[in-house]
């Protein structure tokens, strides 16, 4: 191809000159580059086609934005297939050039992490002494670890270039994304990328589907350390390093239209969010009911409902609820006191109109003797201004006023 510009520019330089031996070149060069003319054209479409998929362009909606640069990712893989080309090579290298700064700062980090890690693995074996080897487990763990310590510091800077230049570099295999951006030390940041897109996708179909509790994240508690990092026991060495990971990129990571894979990030993390929130506005509700002496049973049976509904396991707030509801039941159904526990119910405490008392108990707890006349012979007893504090045997509300059932 390069040839072929080459006769272009003889003919095109030499075909006005007077001179015999320039013409005899120039006749050269136009019978070679008639034999080139089929290639130069298919170049020259190519060329046009790969032009208008970079060219900018309005952008309707996020959707439309993802699928322009997911587009702009498939002419840099062409471009990437083609080195011989001096076209590609241009095109890549102006890419290239509009990120340098980005590039280079993502170099020092790269060096700086893996500095760190050589200082670990030293410092390790330092405190280990000459001959010492780690565990099989021990060995994986260390590498899953510098593995998603190095996605930490690569994401976070892919994503931003995809943003920069509109191109999902992400959609990029590995070796064609450190071809593009001449980075061999880069790691494998496309398939890191997807195992933890793949382990977030996991935990949220198990909460969902309300999978064993063993199984899954099924508390604010365990949901709250995974969002901050953090992955219950149950989890494996991969999963914990991919925990860590995905809340990093979660904080430092922005939302980026040019890449699919942050907008699925995004998506399944704030599912994540999501639920932590409903499960922690869900015991709230629980825990101000359990608090109030006044609840219904009905409310406390609508809050167990909820709870039972939810993808939420909390059994010691289940059972609290069932022991309150219990107790409601008890109360509302039985007829002997509260207090003596062998004489029937035979008083009803206002406000409340809860009836767990019987006469003789009753009489027992006011104060004054009008009060106890009252009570026994007319079966009514007011004690607002009263020297009786009284509270009822159920609900221990304020009693302001007594009648007999």
């Amino acid at each position: 191809m390069d040839a072929a510009i080459v006769y272009m520019l003889t003919a095109a330089a030499g075909l006005k000159s007077a001179d015999v031996n320039t013409q005899r070149r120039v006749e050269g060069a136009i019978t070679a580059l008639i034999s080139s003319l089929p290639s130069l054209l298919e170049e020259c479409q190519h060329n046009q086609a790969v032009l208008q998929g970079v060219r900018p362009r309005q952008r309707d909606s996020d959707a439309e934005e993802n699928k322009l640069a997911l587009s702009r990712a498939g002419v840099v893989e062409v471009m990437l297939h083609r080195p011989s080309s001096s076209f590609s090579s241009k095109f890549l290298d102006d890419m290239r050039e509009k990120v340098q700064s980005q590039l280079s700062q993502l170099k020092d980090d790269l060096a700086r992490v893996e500095s760190e890690n050589e200082s670990r693995r030293k410092a390790e074996v330092a405190g280990k002494g000459d001959g010492w080897m780690p565990s099989s487990r021990d060995y994986l763990l260390g590498i899953q670890k510098e593995g998603a310590q190095f996605s930490k510091v690569t994401l976070p800077h892919i994503v931003n270039l995809s943003r920069q230049l509109n191109v999902d570099l992400l959609s990029l295999t590995d070796d064609d994304l450190k071809t593009a951006l001449q980075l061999e030390d880069l790691g494998q940041p496309v398939a890191t990328a997807s195992d933890i897109l793949r382990f977030l996708q996991k935990e949220v179909n198990k909460i969902e589907k309300k999978e064993d509790p063993s199984t899954r994240m099924c508390s604010t508690q365990s949901l709250s350390s995974f969002l901050s990092g953090s992955l219950p026991e149950r989890g494996a060495m991969q999963d914990a390093a991919l925990a860590s990971a995905a809340a990093h990129l979660a904080k430092h990571t922005l939302s980026c239209s040019s890449s699919a894979w942050r907008s699925e990030f995004e998506k399944y993390w704030s599912s994540l969010e999501a639920i932590w929130s409903a499960w922690s506005e869900l015991e709230e509700r629980i825990e101000k009911a359990l608090s109030d002496k006044e609840a219904s049973l009905d409310a406390l049976r609508s809050l167990l409902s909820d709870l039972d509904d939810s993808t939420l396991f909390n059994a010691d707030l289940r059972d609290k609820v069932a022991s309150r509801m219990h107790a409601l039941t008890l109360a509302a159904t039985s007829s002997t006191c509260m207090t003596c526990g062998g004489k029937p119910s035979e008083v009803r405490f206002f406000p409340c109109r809860h009836s767990c008392s019987c006469l003789d108990c009753a009489l027992r707890v006011l104060k004054t003797a009008e009060e106890k006349e009252e009570l026994g012979s007319m079966g009514f007893v007011s004690l607002k201004g009263s020297d009786t504090v009284l509270s009822c045997f159920q609900c221990d509300r304020r009693v302001l006023s007594i009648t007999q059932a």
